[in-house]
């Protein structure tokens, strides 16, 4: 009979150990879970800000873009460069395939020809008319 109480008191100790490791086990995961979402609470915040100082830098890039894009458009008559290319080139091609179909064509864009050492193409004066004179206002 001794040998079952000293069983039943060896089952007790053993068991109240296991409980007393697992809960010291617990309590080193809990601690360790608070400093992660610790970590994890700080580096939302930093990102917030990251974030936001991104949407301001954003916000004033484009601020920018639009202000160059309204300094080009009135430099530019109301268009961009982007569209007086795309209409130069279409009136060109246009020119191109119309009644001057095998004749030059001559383009703002085209700056080889550009400067006094190019002689006009024939029928065209590129002199402006003086007022008074042959196709003036007279005024």
């Amino acid at each position: 009979m001794d040998a079952s109480w000293d069983s039943l008191d060896r089952t007790r100790e053993t068991t109240r150990s296991d409980i007393e490791k697992d809960m010291d086990e617990l309590e080193q995961l809990m601690e360790r879970q608070r400093e992660v979402a610790a970590r994890i609470a700080r580096k939302r915040k930093v990102l917030k800000l990251a974030e936001e100082r991104a949407k301001a830098k954003t916000i004033c890039l484009l601020d920018e873009l639009e202000t160059e894009e309204e300094v080009e458009r009135v430099k530019n008559g109301g268009f961009s460069n982007g569209e007086l290319e795309e209409l130069s080139l279409g009136f060109v091609a246009y020119n191109n395939a119309t009644e001057n179909a095998g004749k030059e064509v001559w383009s703002a864009w085209d700056t080889a020809r550009a400067g006094p050492t190019v002689s006009s193409p024939p029928g065209h004066n590129r002199e402006a008319p003086t007022l008074g004179g042959p196709g003036g206002t007279g005024v």
